[in-house]
């Protein structure tokens, strides 16, 4: 029974595995056959149809040639490149196309080629695609004549022009021949014109590819015209001479031009000072000066036989001197153009003067000035980084450049002993506190560094923008702490250095207050916590105001760095001014900035007013800040006794005199005087058998020395004579060579002046 079941089972198994067979083996047929059709149906090819047109889109182009190009083909197939002609009316087809893309290209004679890209092509369709075959342009060629006698003209417009547009244009030659190329077949509009002479036009059919000859054009002359106008300086409206202007058509070409004059004429109230004749037409006005610029005027209407005025132009220059006395430099070089001032300048002679320093004249040196017959002076060329006086008798414009400083270094200025007269190196505004110092044998440090002032001044002066004009033969100082460009300035060394001028335009690196009284900010940021007056000299036609006493940190009551001496006058012309005098050896030094010590109870300023007599002066002060509460400042008029509280009054009116000079004190006390010290008394490093001692004096004092030993004997002692100044001071001793060598005790004795008592301090001094 059991054997019978299995073979039931076996029976069934076999049947069902025949079964999935026979369905599977149908299931491949079937899909087989389904993907030969749908392979043979995507393989059935397509055609294109359409008609070539002309411009106008109606009428058909007969035995046009029509290209279908493959540019993807199917997977498999072979690309094939097909062709049509057009029949009588324009129709074409393209047949039996493989499908895929196609460039399809339409071409005939006469007409331009057109390609039309990616053409798709399904199986078994049929695209229409219609072409419009523009004509090829065609050339045309004539002559332009003047009527009255046949002569040709040059340079008149040929123009052609359909629907409205100018499609070609040419100018004619000297023949007055021209010929238009590329003009579009069919009905064209030529127009000509010519300067002086009235306008011109013809219709003309333009054969399709052709060329079209013998058109010709006699143009009718015109009376010519005129425009004038008025150039002047923009900085303050005064006529320029010398200016060329340029009169072009609205194609740039120049057509006439005119040099103006120095001096406007004027005709019924009407000013001008150049004019130019030329045809009646349509101009552009431009001025063509190297270093002049003004905005171009266009389309200006000359009209025959009329006279089109008023066309003005504020001109700029590269930089334009008043008629007064400048202080001055040019950010240029000339060596290479071999060119002195006065040529630069475009003139024959010119009133310049540089300065030489020299510390063996009255002046710490000399001035030297233009003579265009001697080269190897300094004021016969203009030097970068040198400062001059110029004299304008009138306006002078700069307008030629010569070779600029290297903007990518520091630029270099050698300064002598005493006063040097510089010039800014660029064409751009720099920071003179960012300007470096290298002295001799040593490194550059920055001028604003307490080490700089023991070699250069830290202070600069300029001559002041609002005097030295036409009528004033003088000028007034003022401190700076920018170097502008064409401007020079006065710098006080105490040594011979070399100047790095700082290579970076100034933006926001000087504040509001800086710019408003820059001689104020600069000194404040010297004195720390000193005090500062400003003394002014107010005259009918000027103020001498940058004069400063006042006391700082550091400074003594001598002649130091603080102090700034009076830069020499303009030129050696004649001024009255205002100096601070100190009295120092068998000298007497000017001062512009008078800084004493901290220490002393009291100051006194003299005050120096010299040179010419005018009928009333005025001295003004001004307290920079604010002052210590317990000071009272006093002037005295030494020639006539009379005082003054100056933070009371703050001014005094006075005559000069016939003498052309007089002396004022101005006193400055402490209420409370403290009494003589002798402070920080101390060793400093010294070389050889000498001993260097630093010291501070609350006023000034004579000094008695002692020296001795561990056990009181004494070894030396010293009287000097020297009346030392308050502040901060030094001595230098010499002890006897037989000394050996060890530790001291150096006694110092401070001997006040006015009753001779007597303050001690000492220190330990090693030898």
């Amino acid at each position: 029974m059991f054997r019978s079941a299995r073979r039931s089972c076996d029976a069934f198994s076999s049947h069902v595995l025949v079964s999935f067979l026979w369905l599977f083996t149908m299931q491949f047929f079937c899909q087989r056959i389904v993907a030969l059709q749908l392979q043979d149906q995507q393989r059935t090819p397509g055609s294109i149809v359409g008609r070539v047109y002309q411009s106008d889109g109606r009428t058909g182009v007969p035995n046009a040639t029509v290209v279908a190009v493959p540019v993807a083909p199917l997977p498999g197939e072979q690309a094939v490149t097909k062709s049509a002609t057009t029949d009588a009316t324009g129709l074409y087809r393209i047949l039996d196309l493989p499908p895929g893309l196609y460039t399809l290209t339409a071409s005939a004679r006469g007409y331009q080629t057109v390609t039309k890209p990616n053409v798709r092509v399904d199986p078994a369709a049929t695209i229409t695609v219609d072409i419009i075959l523009p004509p090829q342009p065609g050339v045309v060629e004539g002559v332009v004549v003047r009527d009255e006698d046949g002569k040709p003209i040059a340079d008149a417009l040929v123009e052609a022009i359909q629907g409205g547009m100018v499609v070609s244009f040419a100018r004619t030659a000297s023949s007055g021949i021209f010929t238009l190329v590329d003009v579009p077949a069919g009905s064209v509009e030529i127009r000509v014109s010519a300067a002086g002479h009235l306008s011109q036009s013809k219709i003309v059919e333009v054969p399709s590819g052709g060329i079209l000859t013998g058109i010709s054009f006699r143009l009718i002359a015109l009376p010519f015209g005129a425009l004038s106008g008025l150039v002047t300086r923009m900085i303050d409206g005064s006529v320029v001479g010398g200016v060329r202007v340029e009169v072009t058509d609205t194609l740039g070409k120049v057509i006439a031009s005119a040099v103006t004059s120095p001096q406007a004429d004027e005709v019924d109230g009407y000013r001008f000072n150049y004019r130019v004749s030329l045809p009646s037409g349509t101009y552009n006005v431009r001025i063509a000066s190297v270093g002049y610029a003004a905005d171009e005027r266009r389309n200006v209407e000359v009209l025959p036989g009329r006279e089109t005025k008023g066309i003005n132009f504020s001109v700029r220059a590269f930089k334009s001197f008043k008629p007064k006395l400048h202080m001055m430099s040019l950010p240029f070089d000339y060596s290479k153009d071999g060119l002195n001032a006065a040529q630069v300048f475009g003139i024959e002679s010119i009133k310049l003067a540089t300065w030489l320093t020299d510390v063996r004249k009255p002046l710490g040196g000399e001035y030297v000035y233009f003579d265009p017959n001697n080269i190897n002076s300094p004021a016969y060329a203009f030097q970068i980084g040198r400062g001059y006086f110029l004299k304008a008798e009138t306006n002078l414009d700069f307008v030629r450049e010569g070779s600029p400083a290297n903007t990518n270094y520091r630029f270099p200025i050698k300064l002598e002993v005493g006063w040097n007269l510089i010039g800014a190196p660029f064409t751009f505004a720099v920071d003179w506190l960012r300007t470096y110092v290298k002295p001799q044998n040593m490194e550059a440090i920055p001028i604003t560094d307490l080490r700089a002032r023991a070699f250069v001044n830290m202070t600069i002066w300029t001559l002041r923008e609002e005097w030295g004009g036409a009528e004033t033969v003088f000028g007034y100082y003022q401190m700076a702490t920018t170097l502008e460009p064409f401007k020079a300035y006065w710098v006080y060394a105490l040594q011979p250095v070399e100047l790095l001028i700082d290579n970076r335009a100034v933006q926001d690196a000087i504040s509001r207050q800086r710019k408003i009284d820059e001689a104020a900010w600069l000194l404040r940021a010297c004195i720390g916590d000193g005090w500062l007056i400003r003394v002014k000299l107010l005259l009918p036609n000027g103020v001498d105001g940058d004069n400063f006493v006042g006391v700082a940190k550091g400074a003594n009551d001598g002649f130091d760095y603080f102090d700034v001496p009076k830069p020499p006058p303009p030129c050696n012309l004649r001024a009255t001014t205002l100096s601070l005098a100190q009295d120092r050896m068998n000298s007497r030094v000017k001062l512009s900035v008078d800084l004493r010590s901290q220490m002393s109870q009291r100051h006194i300023f003299n005050l120096l007013i010299e040179g010419d007599t005018p009928s009333s002066a005025t001295l003004a002060f001004e307290p920079v800040g604010e002052l210590p509460k317990d000071i009272k400042v006093t002037l005295i008029d030494t020639k006539n006794g009379a005082t003054v509280d100056v933070l009371a009054q703050r001014s005094y009116s006075f005559a000069i005199g016939g003498e052309g000079i007089r002396m004022m004190k101005l006193v400055v006390s402490r209420y409370l005087r403290s009494q003589l010290r002798i402070l920080n008394l101390r060793q400093l490093p010294s070389r050889g058998d000498s001993v260097l001692l630093g010291f501070t004096l609350t006023q000034p004092a004579r000094l008695s020395i002692r020296v001795t030993t561990l056990t009181g004997r004494a070894v030396t002692i010293l009287e000097p004579s020297k009346i030392y100044d308050a502040g901060d001071n030094r001595l230098a001793i010499k002890l006897p060579s037989t000394l050996p060598r060890g530790l001291y005790i150096l006694y110092a004795t401070a001997i006040d002046l006015s009753d001779g008592r007597r303050f001690n301090a000492f220190t330990k001094l090693r030898y």
